[in-house]
């Protein structure tokens, strides 16, 4: 059979026959090699489907997440807001207050005691006074503030003025002082209030800062 196939008069034949089984064989590893890669083409388009359906839930997650680590800082900013208009209330009855000692000083004096400038001075004082008393009252505006920072600093001029002339109103004087710093110190956090929105309620004369505060807390 050996002898057979190296035959000269048939060799070109199996020649021919030996190359054709090569190429098949060639041809069906490259068909084989194809499969594969469409295989992996195909395991990498389903992997990248599926990792972009992941981040796609991830990011509704990181959406979900982001929004839920807002909440501390919303919760940060209206404990903030709520601090700031508690201590607002708080110093507008402490100031209303230290406005009725100085005016309760003023008018324990006698008139006799004063000279008729005298008088007109504690005049126009328990004037700017009662002024300001009705302004703190009052929930907080862009014209109150500023009604509050010019009856403040005419109560200071007037205090200036009987300090410098009216010796034996030395009392009135320092609490008319203690009251004007107040109202300065409490300006500044309506100012600031005022610029974040931050509204002061109405507080009247007639009630007191802890109902005020618990009405503004419930």
């Amino acid at each position: 059979m050996i002898r057979h196939f190296f035959n000269p008069r048939y060799l070109p034949v199996k020649i021919l026959a030996v190359v054709f089984v090569a190429l098949q064989s060639c041809n069906g590893c490259n068909n084989s090699a194809s499969t594969v890669e469409e295989r992996k083409d195909a395991v990498s388009d389903s992997t990248d489907t599926a990792t972009a359906g992941g981040y796609t839930k991830q990011g509704s997650n990181a959406s979900n997440n982001k929004a839920a680590n807002s909440l501390p800082g919303a919760e940060a900013a209206k404990e903030e807001r709520r601090e700031m208009i508690l201590m607002q209330i708080d110093s507008t009855y402490t100031a209303i207050s230290l406005l009725d000692d100085a005016k309760n000083e003023m008018t324990s004096t006698s008139p006799n005691e004063l000279s008729t400038a005298e008088r007109n001075k504690k005049s126009k004082a328990i004037f700017n006074i009662n002024m300001l008393q009705n302004e703190l009252t009052r929930a907080l505006d862009a014209s109150i503030l500023a009604n509050l920072r010019l009856k403040t600093d005419e109560l200071a001029g007037i205090t200036l003025e009987m300090e410098k002339n009216v010796a034996h109103l030395q009392t009135v004087t320092e609490k008319l002082n203690k009251a004007t710093q107040c109202i300065g110190r409490l300006t500044n956090l309506l100012a600031l209030g005022l610029s974040r929105g931050i509204i002061k309620p109405l507080t009247p004369r007639n009630s007191s800062a802890e109902a005020v505060k618990a009405a503004v807390v419930n």
